[in-house]
């Protein structure tokens, strides 16, 4: 579906001149109501790989410690040296 109105809004720059406001607010509601896809696709690939290193998904300053993934990361929480 995002894909869809991506390219929906794609067809309208190459096909149409963006000379009225019309045309520019439907450009903006078709690629706004494909944000939420791109999220659900982005989020369900995060999801899919929960055998990934943390320091790939977390952003910790420190490595994480080996055969750490990114579930025992987020369960654990912060260390102390992570919340200064």
């Amino acid at each position: 579906m995002a894909v869809a109105l991506l390219l929906a809004a794609g067809t309208l720059i190459q096909q149409h001149t963006i000379d009225s406001t019309d045309m520019l607010v439907w450009i903006l509601v078709l690629s706004t109501l494909s944000t939420p896809y791109l999220a659900a696709v982005i989020l369900s690939f995060i999801s899919a790989f929960t055998k990934l290193p943390a320091s790939l998904v977390h952003g910790t300053s420190t490595p994480p410690q080996p055969g750490t993934t990114v579930l025992d990361a987020v369960k654990s929480g912060p260390t102390a040296k992570e919340s200064r």
